[in-house]
């Protein structure tokens, strides 16, 4: 049985996805590239265009493993990093409006810190690193109102 092709709905969904993450287009082709063997958006299955938007939405993708009823777990990476997923940075945002701080305050200290413009391209290490940070911001903002 032959699969069957990308449907007209999955293509702009992608690219809706990957401005909303703001992924930049090379990336796209090498999460396609990973998922398919080949960096063409068009020439998906189905499938595969499931996994991509999965992907890109930051749910983990399950994959039968040949001849086993394991599955593998794969996530969003590029470049051989794992991206920071979305409930991530949505957290990251909660935590910095709690702490006080503003959106230009976030992205000035990822550039500091990690040596990146956007909070979208912070692998899943440094967006853990940001809520330990906005988490002890935040203590110590309720530690100076009670005192």
């Amino acid at each position: 049985m032959k699969p069957k092709k990308i449907t007209k709905k999955q293509i702009p969904k992608i690219w809706a996805r990957t401005k909303e993450i703001g992924l930049e287009e090379e990336n796209l082709r090498k999460l396609v590239k990973k998922v398919s063997g080949d960096p063409s958006i068009s020439k998906l299955t189905k499938d595969q265009a499931i996994a991509v938007i999965d992907r890109l939405e930051g749910k983990k993708v399950r994959k039968r493993i040949k001849g086993k009823k394991r599955f593998a777990l794969s996530v969003v990476c590029i470049d051989g990093k794992k991206v920071a997923t979305p409930k991530q940075l949505e957290y990251i945002e909660t935590l910095g409006d709690i702490a006080g701080w503003k959106r230009k305050h976030i992205k000035s200290f990822i550039l500091k810190k990690f040596g990146k413009d956007d909070m979208n391209s912070l692998t899943r290490q440094e967006a853990g690193v940001m809520m330990k940070v906005l988490k002890h911001e935040r203590k110590r903002r309720l530690c100076d109102v009670l005192n």
